[in-house]
């Protein structure tokens, strides 16, 4: 059951990692476009031509003329920004990370499959439940390395322990309790 728990939350921490990931890599690896557009108006400037004309009077003559200076222009300029700031080596690292936990995860669920206590183990967890129930007063009839039948009084209870170590007991002849 804790097994179960353990590898649903590092699923969960997985995809959690790899929403992250793709959500920053969208966002970095998206193109930045920048559009600066410049219109230069015409510059002005006022020339003043002065001619002299000589007749019989002297006259002056001012005339005034607008003279563009340069033609009117517009410019657009465009920036593409497609290198990421973040650098490759970040991307190895998420990647490493990445690797690392899906390892983790499948070392966990492959350790995970046998629970099963050492037939010594089982012993001693048989010895210990039957020496307290000698204790209160029953005695041994038979005893394995996995299990004892025990009297009092004209009462038999078997003792057992499975092959995940839980020590159960009951009368002699019932079905055993289930976990």
């Amino acid at each position: 059951m804790a097994r179960k728990r353990t590898v649903r939350l590092l699923g969960g921490v997985l995809a959690t990692v790899a929403l992250i990931a793709a959500g920053v890599g969208s966002a970095l690896a998206a193109d930045t476009t920048t559009t600066d557009a410049t219109t230069t108006e015409p510059v002005v400037t006022t020339q003043t031509v002065q001619e002299t004309q000589t007749l019989q009077l002297t006259q002056t003559v001012q005339e005034t003329r607008t003279v563009p200076v340069r033609p009117a222009t517009t410019t657009s300029t465009t920036a593409s920004d497609n290198s990421s700031s973040t650098p490759a080596w970040a991307w190895v690292l998420i990647a490493l990370g990445i690797a690392g936990l899906i390892a983790l995860i499948v070392w966990l669920a492959r350790r995970g499959g046998s629970n099963e206590v050492p037939p010594a183990e089982r012993q001693r967890l048989v010895s210990a439940a039957v020496a307290s129930w000698v204790g209160q007063g029953w005695a041994i009839e038979s005893q394995t390395a996995e299990s004892a039948v025990l009297a009092r009084e004209g009462q038999r209870v078997v003792v057992s322990v499975d092959a995940r170590g839980h020590v159960t007991s009951g009368p002699l002849g019932a079905p055993p309790p289930t976990a």
